[in-house]
């Protein structure tokens, strides 16, 4: 692993419930995977991106490594997943699902309002995740990474502004949520993605299938 896991980054993740480490992806990394995520999602849409609003990106913008070989291996990067277990202290990691947050020249999210992590998942428990910039600027003294090489890692528990996503024209951020091994698909109204793993056979109490939600460090 690249990135040393030490008691100080623990104490601020307690502390502020978020930490950036530094230079974790390269630009040709992000460049890559902000084109794929636009890919995918104009696929999904079947339509121009620019023609559809923040909430309808958001909600087919759930777990785009399914349908993108170069964004399954950005998003299930198994460093990354190792890093996010050592500072989560977890023994084991599912990739719980990816979501874009993405706006075109239409920002504004009208439901993005306040909310842990946690509250917004169908998965539960969380153990964390991992916020990357692929594009738009970053705000000052936010949670957001200060350069795109960047990442937050982000605790289940953290008040999130969700807001902060969706004010620019022309964004693209890219959530990537870790579970735990026993972690369950329940029937959490506050995720507007509630019923998307339906598609895929499960149903509310199921656990995790591996099949379809891979672990990633053990």
């Amino acid at each position: 692993m690249r990135f040393k896991v030490t008691g100080d980054h623990r104490k601020v993740l307690e502390k502020q419930k978020f930490i950036e480490f530094e230079d974790v992806f390269s630009s040709d990394q992000i460049e890559e995977a902000a084109q794929h995520v636009d890919k995918v999602l104009g696929k999904r849409t079947r339509q121009l991106i620019d023609t559809q609003s923040c909430q309808e990106l958001f909600h087919i913008g759930r777990d785009l490594w399914r349908d993108d070989p170069v964004l399954e291996n950005f998003i299930c990067n198994r460093g990354i997943a190792q890093l996010a277990a050592h500072l989560f202290q977890q023994k084991s990691l599912h990739l719980a699902f990816d979501q874009a947050l993405r706006t075109t020249v239409r920002p504004g999210f009208p439901n993005a309002t306040p909310a842990t992590l946690q509250n917004r998942s169908c998965v539960q428990p969380l153990a964390g995740a991992v916020l990357v910039r692929l594009s738009g600027e970053a705000h000052p003294l936010s949670i957001l990474p200060k350069k795109r090489e960047n990442a937050v890692l982000i605790a289940p528990n953290l008040i999130l502004p969700w807001e902060i996503f969706f004010q620019e024209p022309q964004s693209s951020y890219l959530l990537i949520a870790y579970a735990p091994a026993k972690a369950l698909y329940i029937c959490e109204k506050n995720d507007p993605n509630l019923h998307f793993l339906k598609k895929l056979g499960y149903v509310f109490g199921d656990n995790l299938n591996t099949s379809y939600h891979p672990l990633l460090y053990k």
